[in-house]
């Protein structure tokens, strides 16, 4: 099934917090990039990296007894 530009959208959000620059959708569609390939190669891209380290939440630490 060929890619829709909300599913290029969502991976977008998903795993950049974005949406997609100008071209891209329609690059992705004419290449004939599957959900899966476009879903794979986004969550291991440098960009996908740094933006789940930058909204990893704050680490749960034990409360300390004086």
């Amino acid at each position: 099934m060929a890619l829709t530009a909300a599913d290029v959208t969502a991976i977008y959000r998903k795993y950049l917090g974005r949406d997609p620059e100008p071209g891209a959708v329609q690059y992705y569609q004419n290449n004939g990039t599957s959900l899966a390939a476009l879903d794979s190669d986004t969550s291991k891209s440098p960009e996908a990296t740094a933006y789940a380290a930058k909204n990893q939440p704050a680490p749960v630490t034990a409360p300390t007894t004086a």
